[in-house]
């Protein structure tokens, strides 16, 4: 069920001006990952979402980053971590 709501969320455009950072299917937070790969001999960042683990205890806040909700059938199912580019 889970990776049908990540489906979900990575297939559904981002806002104008924002990239997506993570998501969160509770209780698991998804972060975006940046890896350098090389294609035909050039470098190339390649993005990719993965579970992430680690994650510190506690509150997180920060400015810097907008929370979008997907809603349905009146409950929470994920939650989205844009930054402003």
């Amino acid at each position: 069920m889970s990776q049908a709501i990540l489906d979900e969320v990575l297939n559904n455009d981002l806002p104008e001006g924002y990239e997506r950072e993570g998501v969160v299917i509770p209780p698991v937070f998804y972060a975006v990952t940046e890896k350098k790969v090389m294609v035909l001999g050039k470098e190339v960042i390649k993005k990719d979402i993965e579970k992430a683990s680690g994650l510190p205890e506690g509150f997180i806040f920060s400015s810097d980053y907008t929370p979008r909700l997907l809603i349905k059938n009146g409950k929470v199912i994920a939650i989205e971590i844009l930054k402003k580019v």
